[in-house]
C-alpha cells in the first residue's frame, strides 16, 4: 500500500473545508474531481481507496468522505433546483458520481392455469421486447 497523503482525520477535514471555502469564494461548483485535486490525489479512485483507510490514531476516513460527498451532492441538487445548472449535466453527474439511477418497473402477471404454453411464451416475448426498448 502506498504511503497515505493525509495522516489524520483533522488534516483531511481541513483540506476538504479549504476546498469548499475556495470554491464558494470563487463562486465555482463543488465537484468530486475538484475535491480529489484539492487532496492532491491523482484520481477519483484514490478517494475511494481512502474510504477503507484509518488515520494514524485508527480513526476511519469513511465518515469524513461520506459527509464531503453528501455536501457536494447537496450543492449540485440545489444548483439543479435553482436553475443554476443544466438539468442534463446535473443528472449525468448525479448518476455517475452519486449512485442515482433511473428506475423503471415492469410488472407481469401470468395465470398459468388459463394460458397455454404458447401463450405464456408469447407473453414472455412481449415482456422482453418492452424491456429492451
Amino acid at each position: 500500500m502506498a504511503k497515505k497523503k493525509v495522516e489524520t482525520i483533522e488534516e483531511f477535514q481541513a483540506k476538504i473545508q479549504a476546498y469548499f471555502d475556495q470554491q464558494k469564494e470563487q463562486n465555482r461548483p463543488l465537484t468530486i474531481e475538484g475535491l480529489c485535486l484539492a487532496l492532491d490525489f491523482t484520481s477519483r479512485q484514490s478517494l475511494l481507496n481512502y474510504e477503507g483507510y484509518t488515520d494514524k490514531n485508527k480513526k476511519p476516513f469513511l465518515d469524513t468522505i461520506k459527509k464531503a460527498r453528501l455536501q457536494i451532492q447537496q450543492s449540485k441538487l440545489e444548483g439543479l433546483l435553482s436553475g443554476d445548472y443544466s438539468a442534463a449535466g446535473a443528472i449525468f453527474d448525479l448518476k455517475n458520481n452519486h449512485s442515482y439511477k433511473d428506475k423503471q418497473e415492469t410488472h407481469l402477471k401470468i395465470d398459468k392455469e388459463t394460458l397455454t404454453d404458447a401463450e405464456i411464451q408469447a407473453q414472455i416475448e412481449q415482456f422482453e421486447k418492452r424491456k429492451n426498448k
